[in-house]
């Protein structure tokens, strides 16, 4: 008898795990699709309609702390036409990639790869089998912002893993990866 009834409540303990089982959130390290180390640099060919703007060389120089926390210092400088100098500070945190402000000394969450958060990108879907100059990527996370929507610019970034940014994309002009060095690893 205590078998017969352990086996009863065994099937209904297995039946229950079936369709109604809670599975753990899904969980993604942003330095997977955001790779900052000291020395990775990325080269990018700016286009706006099908006409060459210019190249965007990003380089991860070092870090610095604001507020207590320590943040990637990523320049920008643009070869070509345009010549000028960009700085941006992140730091990862779990799922999520946040920039520091230097003009009003904030941080604001700038993606989360797992979350939907109306005041930062979001994954909206992952493609497998991405072509791009430099290679062929699998799980490429495709990044919108809602803010984007209001104010009519449909902004989009893909990422891949292990390399970063490999498109940047708003109206009608593009950024599109034409070169990495991560860590000792180049794509070309």
């Amino acid at each position: 008898m205590k078998t017969f009834l352990f086996s009863i409540l065994l099937c209904a303990f297995l039946g229950s795990c079936g369709d109604n089982a809670i599975s753990p959130p899904a969980t993604v390290e942003s330095s997977e699709y955001f790779p900052l180390q000291i020395g990775n640099k990325w080269k990018y060919q700016e286009l706006v309609g099908s006409d060459i703007r210019d190249t965007l060389v990003l380089t991860v120089e070092g870090t610095h702390e604001y507020g207590g926390k320590t943040y990637f210092y990523v320049s920008g400088v643009h070869e070509g036409k345009l010549d000028f100098l960009t700085q941006e500070f992140y730091r990862i945190e779990n799922s999520k990639v946040y920039e520091y402000n230097t003009y009003d000394s904030k941080e604001y969450l700038f993606v989360d790869f797992v979350n939907k958060d109306t005041t930062s990108g979001y994954v909206y879907e992952t493609k497998n089998s991405v072509s791009s100059s430099v290679g062929i990527f699998d799980k490429v996370k495709n990044v919108t912002w809602y803010a984007a929507a209001w104010d009519a610019a449909p902004y989009k970034n893909s990422y891949a893993p292990n390399i970063g940014l490999l498109y940047s994309g708003q109206f009608y002009s593009q950024s599109k990866l034409i070169y990495a060095k991560i860590g000792d690893k180049i794509y070309q």
